[in-house]
């Protein structure tokens, strides 16, 4: 009876521990599972905080990254700008100094002038002329006009322009091997020592473009009636101003296609300003000169004094004189 006894109180003791032990890991169950589904009820602002150390951080690194950057990218065009400068035949102040000592070279005389060297010696903008013949014509029209006395003051100005285009590597277009220089290109450093307003300069040298055939609406006859000239001939003339010191550094310095690491940054050429001198001016430019598509425009006078007074072409400082009119 008594073994009877015992073997029931182990029996019962063995089941109260299976018992106990599933109760247990039923209970671990519980909690694993509890705990899982806290952990994934995490929210973004559970993990921001996890990791606010980390984020703030990368924040402070990207944020010096990007001013690093911009600094450099800054020195780079100011020294490209320095370059511009000290490459310059003339500074803003020669060009001033050069139009106050030639008061009497007004508008009309550089229109006579024009006519007469096109009359006398049949050149056209596009012929390619000696510097010595060009100064040399020009003198003798200027003493048959005034007297003896009448020449350019501080000519030596314009010589070193002259110079420094001979010079130029980049300037093949405008100059052949014998060292001869477009006609329309030599008006163009001579228009340097103009006494006038700037619209009476403007329109002087788009009459320059208007002589050549090739360049005026449809190719057609030249005549006083001719309105307008093609994109080409623009660009032309703004490569003419370019190299005749008359654009202003800033105006010709574009960012490169070379954005990283830094920004890098080129002289534009003639045909990019007047690309982005459109873009600028869209507002105020006529349907012609916008053109259609990818077809290049044509050009008025007012079209072309618009441009010039854009920030991509920016001539003799235009672009800083706020006027509401031309």
């Amino acid at each position: 009876m008594r073994s009877r006894n015992e073997a029931r109180k182990i029996f019962h003791l063995t089941n109260l521990s299976s018992w106990q032990r599933s109760s247990s890991q039923l209970l671990s169950r519980k909690l694993t599972t509890t705990t899982s589904a806290k952990k994934s009820e995490k929210t973004a602002g559970d993990f921001f905080l996890d990791n606010l150390g980390t984020l703030f951080l990368s924040a402070i690194g990207c944020l010096i990254l990007t001013l690093v950057r911009s600094s450099q990218g800054t020195s780079n065009k100011n020294e490209l700008r320095k370059q511009v400068e000290s490459t310059s035949a003339l500074d803003p102040f020669e060009i001033d100094d050069l139009r106050v000592a030639n008061s009497q070279f007004t508008p009309s005389i550089f229109k006579t002038i024009h006519q007469k060297l096109k009359d006398t010696y049949g050149w056209n903008s596009s012929d390619k002329i000696n510097y010595k013949d060009f100064v040399s014509a020009v003198i003798q029209i200027m003493r048959t006009m005034k007297g003896d006395a009448f020449t350019i003051e501080l000519g030596h100005l314009t010589d070193r322009v002259v110079s420094s285009i001979a010079e130029d590597k980049d300037a093949h277009w405008a100059v052949d091997e014998e060292g001869k220089m477009v006609f329309g290109l030599l008006l163009a450093v001579l228009s340097l020592a103009i006494n006038g307003s700037t619209r009476e300069r403007v329109e002087l040298l788009f009459d320059i473009l208007k002589e050549d055939s090739s360049w005026v609406d449809g190719g057609g006859e030249i005549s006083s009636t001719s309105k307008c000239v093609k994109e080409d001939a623009i660009i032309t003339m703004v490569g003419y101003l370019q190299k005749s010191c008359q654009l202003t550094p800033d105006a010709q310095i574009v960012e490169s296609s070379a954005k990283y690491p830094v920004q890098e940054y080129k002289v534009a050429s003639p045909f990019e300003m007047v690309l982005i001198g459109k873009e600028l001016k869209k507002d105020v430019l006529s349907d012609l000169a916008l053109g259609n598509n990818d077809e290049k425009g044509e050009w008025s006078c007012d079209d072309f004094h618009h441009l010039l007074r854009s920030r991509s072409v920016c001539a003799w400082g235009e672009c800083y004189v706020k006027k509401k009119s031309l």
